[in-house]
Formats: C-alpha cells, sequence, structure tokens
C-alpha cells in the first residue's frame, strides 16, 4: 500500500497534477459530449461549461475538449502550488 509522505517538505508536482487534472476533465467532457451526441438529457449542463456550440456537434467536442485541456491545466496547477505554498502551516509532528 502507498502511503503520502507527512514530513514538511512534502511537496506536490505542479507539472503532474495539472497534466492529470487536464487528463480527468477531459476524458468527462468525452464522455458527458458522447452522452449528449446519442441523447441522454442530463450531460448538456457539463458540455455547455465549455462550449456555446450546439451541445451534440463536433464543434462542441473540439472546442469543449480544448477548453477543459486548458482549464484543467491551470486548476491542476493551482491546486499543488498553493498546498505547497501552505506548507509552512504545517505542525511539526510531535
Amino acid at each position: 500500500m502507498t502511503t503520502l509522505p507527512t514530513t514538511p517538505d512534502a511537496r506536490l508536482s505542479v507539472r503532474r497534477t495539472a497534466v492529470a487534472a487536464s487528463a480527468t476533465l477531459s476524458v468527462l467532457f468525452v464522455l458527458c459530449w458522447l452522452g449528449a451526441w446519442i441523447g441522454l438529457p442530463v450531460t448538456h449542463g457539463w458540455v455547455k461549461l465549455f462550449t456555446f456550440a450546439p451541445v451534440g456537434s463536433l464543434h462542441a467536442l473540439s472546442q469543449g475538449l480544448g477548453w477543459s485541456i486548458v482549464i484543467g491545466g491551470v486548476g491542476g496547477a493551482a491546486a499543488p502550488f498553493f498546498y505547497n505554498s501552505f506548507a509552512v502551516f504545517q505542525q511539526p509532528d510531535a
């Protein structure tokens, strides 16, 4: 079993989490676009977060996928940046 390090110098990789978040949002977007393309009424809201194009169109897929990559990268880079920045607030182990 893998355990996370608990030392104050345990840092998260900004690049790795940015790529992981981009990949995650991209997969979610494609799955929701596929759902909208086949007519499921519950997936259109996620698609509309990333594009103004008609929900089931190829234009929506390409534009939404691009924005998913960008937004995932920015969000994925911000989280470890702040996590690593706030390491000064960690209490030393007793």
